[in-house]
């Protein structure tokens, strides 16, 4: 059930301007992995407000940080499963490769100016916020009716996924409940995990050695694939009772 809301109420994004800015230098420093999580957390959540806010500046910044962090990210969560070792040490170095390009954008001056940018960017008034946020519902909606073609495979999921992230996050800025959005979320989260993974092993130069690998994250996918159908196909059924 959605929390109800004072119309009157303006949006204001410091919070996670504030979050932000406190996770920027442990993620460069590197020894919480957290901090880079929380970098591309961030940054997704004050796109999702600027979206709400139907203003385009910013937000290819945000999505060029947000990006930097998640391939940091991708590869942190890769690290921590058993892996073939010619495989697992390909990704060591590949994480020293996207390391090295967080810790650019990190100390770049296009971060400067996307932090001080905020400070020209006005409250959202809730009600423009909420009428765009149903915009955003009509989109993940239709992405969602289009993965559960049977035809559809895992790219047409992680559509879906992004598409339920950001509404998501509108609800979040809204007040709103988010606990079944997050949870169908998380959901086609380890669907896209796996799919990273076997992405990462077919570019792999050692991949020829693993073909047990590929097997293994092809039936995973499979599964994922058809549980991700079946829990979205139950989200919108609920959905529609309401």
């Amino acid at each position: 059930m959605q929390k109800s809301i004072r119309p009157t109420e303006a949006l204001r994004p410091e919070r996670w301007l504030e979050h932000l800015n406190r996770h920027l230098p442990i993620a460069r420093a590197g020894l919480n992995r957290e901090g880079v999580h929380q970098v591309r957390v961030s940054a997704a959540r004050l796109e999702t407000y600027l979206r709400l806010a139907a203003r385009r500046s910013l937000r290819d910044d945000l999505r060029w940080l947000r990006e930097r962090a998640s391939a940091v990210r991708d590869l942190d969560v890769l690290l921590e499963r058993e892996l073939p070792a010619p495989f697992a040490e390909w990704l060591v170095g590949e994480r020293l490769v996207a390391r090295a390009g967080l810790i650019e954008a990190l100390e770049s001056p296009r971060l400067r100016a996307l932090l001080e940018g905020w400070r020209w960017v006005p409250e959202l008034a809730r009600e423009d916020a909420a009428e765009r946020r149903e915009r955003l519902a009509v989109r993940a909606e239709r992405r969602a009716h289009r993965a559960l073609d049977p035809k559809s495979g895992a790219d047409a999921f992680h559509a879906v996924r992004r598409a339920l992230r950001r509404l998501r996050y509108a609800d979040e800025w809204l007040g709103r409940d988010v606990d079944a959005l997050k949870a169908l979320q998380e959901s086609l989260g380890l669907l896209n995990d796996v799919s990273v993974a076997r992405r990462l092993a077919c570019e792999c130069p050692c991949a020829s050695q693993l073909a047990e690998f590929l097997a293994a994250a092809d039936r995973d996918l499979e599964r994922r694939v058809a549980r991700a159908r079946l829990e979205l196909a139950r989200h919108y059924r609920r959905k529609e009772k309401v």
